[in-house]
């Protein structure tokens, strides 16, 4: 504008003609530049100081930035583990946007900052642990912590690589362990952690206190137990080097108290979220679609009908496809109709039409292009893991992963957010609510049961939520009979073998597992359930499985919740060394997974490096 200006003032000196004080159009156009020249000044000045406070309050976010940008490079870096983990920014930013929606407003901006990293990092839990299988979630969880405390400069990369590697020495100046109950392998690692600052004295330590350690080692639970002098005040996450070496199979529970430690004594992310179909629901759009990737044994039609109904999607507005060979054109229909009639599709065993899925991703492609779409279309795909699954379709597509959580907390919350008040009232029967709790818990028993391998059942079974729910409706018969008869007791025999020997025990087929199983609902289902004094299922040395009493399922799902974090063998029926095994192989397959992610991530280099890189991207 200004050199608008200047043109048309020297363009009208350059045609003034006799005295420039006498001609009237050059002395207003001189006039006018002037006005609009300070006007223009003013406009600058102003934009200037805005952008100054637009900057500032820009600075005032970047953590908000920060915490963003490590929780999408953790959640990027699960693409080494499985094909099934795709992620694309525009998912990713959703989630962001809704994270910042749903805050808490707070006045201050310090608080303001505060809550909504605490509700993005929460979202951002939910939307990947959701749709990752349940033996790379605590993984996840771990990798998303260590990258925050990288971000804020509290990390060393030389115990970081200890710990997923271990001795990567090639020297062998140690020599054999001098104790028995340490391993060569496990002395070689610490001669070599000894050479890592923090931990020069480890050596020296060890070998003038070898009592002490022992003692150290022999506990069950050593994680939550300060090891011997001068290490006593050691930092949640450097004992874990002391856990690979001594106590590999401690590694796991070591590394929850980790993340509890980290988030100030909140266990939320050492948990597996319930999964809330509705909320879910809402989360979703037309364009993109509903994956579930499918474990051994799962099945959410039935969520998924209940789901529909209650959004009245019945009858012909929710129509079931199981896909196979020559099903192709039925399945393109279906998707055609329902997009333009805003009805839901739900398409069964797409792993099984391999081929087909490209030509899937196309019509999903050329109907968005289109704009053609209902915005109450929905289309429900489920999937065994695989490599021919269209990367188009997972980045952007809501993922959902169907298996048991680990833990008996989680289990028997799960299913017992499936019930509802009304199920609860089904029988007015005294015993019935203490049953179903029982019920909940013999149900979760069973399917964590099998984490143990073959000292848990000798054959793997897939219990699930079908047989609990037959067992509840048979439970209900049977206490509702009993109730109309007047009768003094509860059929229990009759129980206890129909939900033992048929419901459950259908899928047995080993006749020692079939005898656990049994022996279980011999310790569970008695009039001795209702005697003088609480009664109790199983007690550790840190806590006591007792029958709660609550009203509604509400405070039955806060008596499931007072459950501790880490169960004990006992509460199976088993000896502690139980869980060496399985916790020594879940170690040993994080371990491998974090090296895989180690590769990859922002720029494909060291984790410093990543860290650099974040920084620029931020600033």
């Amino acid at each position: 504008i200004l050199k608008d200006l200047e043109e048309t003032l020297l363009l009208a000196l350059v045609n003034s003609t006799g005295s420039i004080l006498e001609d009237e159009l050059l002395l207003n156009t001189l006039e006018k530049t002037k006005k609009n020249s300070i006007s223009i000044k003013e406009s600058l000045e102003k934009g200037n100081r805005t952008k100054e406070i637009l900057e500032e309050v820009r600075q005032t976010y970047v953590e908000v930035a920060k915490r963003g940008a490590v929780l999408f490079f953790a959640m990027q870096k699960l693409s080494a583990i499985s094909e099934m983990y795709q992620y694309s920014l525009s998912s990713y930013l959703e989630v962001f946007r809704r994270s910042i929606h749903d805050a808490k407003p707070a006045n201050i901006p310090i608080n303001r900052i505060t809550n909504i990293i605490e509700k993005l990092t929460h979202n951002t839990y939910d939307y990947v642990v959701m749709s990752i299988f349940e033996c790379n979630r605590l993984m996840f969880a771990f990798q998303m912590t260590l990258m925050m405390i990288e971000i804020e400069g509290g990390f060393q990369q030389t115990l970081y690589d200890f710990f997923i590697k271990g001795n990567t020495s090639c020297n062998d100046d140690c020599g054999k362990s001098p104790v028995p109950w340490l391993m060569d392998g496990s002395w070689k690692e610490l001669c070599f952690l000894s050479s890592i600052k923090s931990f020069e004295e480890l050596r020296l330590s060890f070998e003038q206190n070898i009592d002490e350690w022992k003692t150290w080692f022999d506990i069950e639970n050593l994680e939550d137990v300060p090891p011997p002098s001068p290490f006593a005040e050691l930092s949640k996450f450097n004992i874990l080097l002391l856990l690979r070496i001594f106590r590999p199979d401690r590694v796991i529970n070591g590394i929850k108290r980790f993340i509890i430690d980290h988030f100030k004594g909140n266990e939320y992310y050492v948990s597996s979220p319930t999964i809330n179909y509705k909320k879910i629901l809402g989360q979703t759009s037309e364009k993109y679609p509903i994956v579930f990737v499918l474990s051994p044994g799962a099945d959410p039609i039935n969520d998924i009908q209940i789901l529909a109904n209650s959004e009245g999607m019945v009858g012909n507005k929710f129509k079931f496809l199981s896909l196979g060979q020559n099903m192709e054109k039925e399945a393109e229909e279906l998707i055609s109709n329902a997009s333009q009639r805003g009805h839901w599709v739900m398409l069964q065993n797409c792993d099984l039409l391999p081929m087909w899925l490209k030509e899937l991703e196309k019509i999903l492609e050329n109907q968005n292009k289109g704009g053609k779409v209902m915005k109450e279309f929905r289309l429900w795909l489920t999937t065994k893991p695989t490599k021919a699954f269209p990367l188009g379709i997972l980045q952007n597509a809501t993922k959902i992963v169907t298996e048991p959580p680990e833990g008996l907390r989680f289990n028997m919350r799960s299913i017992a957010s499936k019930l509802t008040d009304e199920n609860m009232c089904e029988s007015s029967h005294p015993a019935f609510r203490s049953l179903i709790y029982v019920l909940c818990l013999f149900h979760a028993i069973l399917l964590d049961r099998r984490k143990f391998g073959k000292i848990g059942f000798n054959v793997s079974y897939d219990f699930n939520e079908s047989d609990f729910r037959i067992s509840f409706k048979l439970l209900n018969m049977y206490l509702n009979k009993s109730l109309q008869n007047n009768d003094d007791e509860i059929p229990w025999e009759s129980l206890k073998y129909l939900i033992g020997e048929a419901m459950y025990g259908g899928r047995v087929t080993d006749e020692f597992d079939r005898r656990v199983l049994t022996t279980y609902l011999d310790e569970y289902m008695g009039n001795f359930l209702f005697d003088e004094g609480k009664f109790w299922f199983a007690s550790s040395t840190s806590y006591s499985y007792i029958l709660p009493t609550f009203v509604n399922i509400e405070s039955m799902v806060a008596r499931i919740n007072d459950l501790p974090i880490i169960d004990s063998p006992v509460v199976f029926g088993l000896n502690p060394n139980s869980e060496i095994t399985y916790y020594s192989n879940s170690a040993k397959l994080m371990w491998a997974n974090l090296l895989s992610m180690h590769s990859v991530g922002a720029s494909g280099g060291s984790t410093l490096e990543n860290s650099e890189l974040l920084q620029r991207l931020i600033e």
